[in-house]
């Protein structure tokens, strides 16, 4: 199957955003597994991420929830 000039540009920009959300995650000191729970939350729509649990548990879906927002280019407001 060939791929047209649009899967190369979707392709880019899934590397773009994965490179956005490693960077959002070292910042938080995320790194490793959590990273991966980053890019679990990029493939879903913001309203069904899950909530914090209020139990103070490291890593806090806050934290998850920041990183994502900043690889998605959003504040933490929006």
């Amino acid at each position: 199957m060939n791929e047209g000039p649009h899967d190369d540009e979707a392709q880019d920009d899934d590397e773009a955003l994965t490179r956005r959300a490693i960077d959002a995650c070292a910042r938080r000191g995320l790194f490793g597994d959590d990273v991966f729970l980053v890019l679990a939350l990029l493939e879903r729509p913001e309203a069904t991420w899950p909530a914090c649990c209020e139990t103070g548990c490291e890593p806090c879906m806050k934290t998850l929830h920041a990183a994502a927002r900043e690889a998605l280019g959003r504040t933490a407001t929006e």
